[in-house]
């Protein structure tokens, strides 16, 4: 699950696993993106991918507009190196002629690209009971976007 709780995005109910997004950021998408699809991985694009494809809610619409998303808005390869059959079907299919589908998860389109292109978008991984910054706070710091829900 990927959701916001007092300012931070968080990939998962444990809330183990903080990506914190700035909202006033440089987005730079890179033309070969290189998608391990690994839930091991540190970088918050892989992190990202991984819960949008192969989440609580996943399913083949689903990936087929997380594939097109990226290909609309920039990468031009996606090299996959990971066991999932059906992205790699998708990532062919949708290389040459991507139909626009929309934003993925209802996550709106300017956050999603910091999320997974922003230069300063952080994930820090805590052992559960760990505490994290600003996850107890009673007020939202303006640098931080307040609730959405990419659920």
């Amino acid at each position: 699950m990927i959701q916001v709780r007092k300012g931070m995005f968080e990939t998962n109910s444990s809330s183990a696993n903080v990506l914190i997004i700035p909202k006033d950021q440089n987005i730079h998408v890179p033309k070969r993106l290189i998608y391990m699809d690994d839930e091991t991985s540190r970088k918050p694009s892989e992190i990202v991918l991984y819960n949008l494809m192969n989440g609580f809610r996943m399913s083949k619409d689903t990936i087929d507009v997380v594939i097109n998303f990226l290909y609309n808005n920039g990468v031009e390869e996606i090299i996959y190196g990971g066991r999932n059959s059906y992205i790699a079907k998708a990532i062919e299919m949708y290389r040459e002629k991507p139909v626009d589908m929309g934003v993925p998860s209802n996550w709106d389109k300017k956050i999603l690209l910091f999320a997974l292109f922003g230069d300063e978008t952080e994930c820090h991984f805590y052992a559960d009971g760990d505490h994290r910054p600003n996850a107890d706070a009673d007020e939202y710091d303006e640098n931080w976007y307040r609730e959405y829900s990419a659920d």
